[in-house]
């Protein structure tokens, strides 16, 4: 098998592998999804969010540009926040502060003591994370106090697409314009949306300890800290990647279709270009005419070479008195401004083609 049979065999081979592994990280991908859910509803029996009114939220933040105004699951434009982190700490902290007020009667979490916030981020922790997702039913039920909670978070997405003066700063912020969503049915419905990323952001999923979206965002508050196959997935793919580079690079043909040479030059006396090299083509066009080729003497000064080079003086046949010299055409004319002791003159100066322009 030639050496470009073996490039195309090998890129045919990386190419299934790397389609191969997409195709399948797609249809797990695919397989494991966040659920859509049919309905959320408290356990007092009230519907917070229906499917179609998820859907329609989705549309709606599409039809305003979508990633290029913030981002969903890190996907997007970074002038505005990520919504879905954004609105999961937001009803982080307002469930935190209706405790807070409810049970210990301060203003805010931030109020209460170390062992009280402690017993807080606990139940906050288990309440979050838990799935509560009922597949048979396709219902996502919540407590009222949550429910409560983001009743109030969505209240603020409302203001802050619309022309809530309280949120004019926020807007100004995120580049945003007054009223980026005119309708208010269609905020409600957009907050809908956004709090359906971050039930899945903030949600195990069945069967395992960790989140919908592999623990991301980072979250202190329930606990979101990046998984370890998440490191060792990154440390693979960038030592494949380097792997493939270092192998691009250590099996590159020379322009003559040989191994490279170790030195950089070439090992014949001609240069490595000599069919388009005039001096080169004119020795070969008289190679019948070259008598014996002695060695030079290494000890006379003048008939040195570069290292890993050894020079040669070609003599002529009978009646030639003229030496051809092999590379004599790079060297520096006798005179010129580069001779400036006349070194020219006096020995032949061997360089290999591709030293000197």
């Amino acid at each position: 098998m030639t050496s470009t049979r073996k490039l195309w065999s090998v890129l045919a081979a990386s190419l299934i592998f790397s389609f191969g592994t997409s195709l399948w990280a797609g249809g797990e991908i695919y397989q494991n999804a966040p659920p859509m859910p049919e309905q959320v509803v408290t356990t007092e029996g009230a519907v917070v969010y229906t499917r179609a009114d998820i859907e329609r939220g989705r549309q709606v933040w599409q039809s305003i540009g979508g990633m290029q105004l913030g981002s969903i699951w890190g996907h997007g434009g970074y002038v505005a926040p990520d919504w879905s982190a954004d609105w999961l700490h937001r009803e982080l902290v307002a469930l935190l502060d209706r405790w807070a007020a409810d049970e210990f009667g301060a203003a805010d979490f931030t109020a209460l003591s170390g062992e009280q916030q402690s017993l807080l981020e606990g139940r906050l922790r288990e309440r979050m994370r838990q799935n509560t997702y009922d597949p048979e039913t396709g219902t996502i039920t919540l407590g009222p106090d949550r429910a409560a909670a983001i009743a109030s978070v969505s209240a603020h997405y409302e203001g802050l697409f619309g022309s809530d003066p309280a949120t004019a700063d926020l807007r100004e912020n995120y580049a945003m314009k007054n009223d980026t969503v005119a309708d208010p049915e269609n905020r409600r419905l957009m907050s809908a949306f956004f709090w359906w990323t971050a039930w899945a952001a903030a949600t195990e999923r069945p069967g395992t300890g960790i989140t919908y979206t592999n623990n991301w965002p980072s979250e202190p508050l329930i606990g979101n800290r990046p998984p370890a196959s998440t490191f060792l997935w990154s440390a693979f793919s960038v030592t494949f990647l380097l792997a493939g580079i270092g192998a691009l690079g250590w099996h590159t043909p020379s322009p003559t279709g040989g191994a490279r040479s170790r030195t950089g030059f070439q090992s014949s006396t001609r240069c490595g270009m000599s069919r388009r090299c005039p001096p080169c083509s004119r020795q070969r066009s008289i190679s019948g005419a070259v008598g014996p080729i002695h060695r030079a003497d290494p000890v006379r000064s003048d008939d040195r070479a570069l290292p890993g080079r050894r020079p040669v003086r070609v003599r002529l046949r009978a009646g030639a008195g003229a030496a051809l010299l092999d590379h004599a055409h790079l060297a520096h004319p006798a005179g010129g401004p580069a001779d400036r002791r006349g070194v020219a003159r006096h020995r032949t100066l061997h360089r290999p083609c591709g030293l000197w322009p």
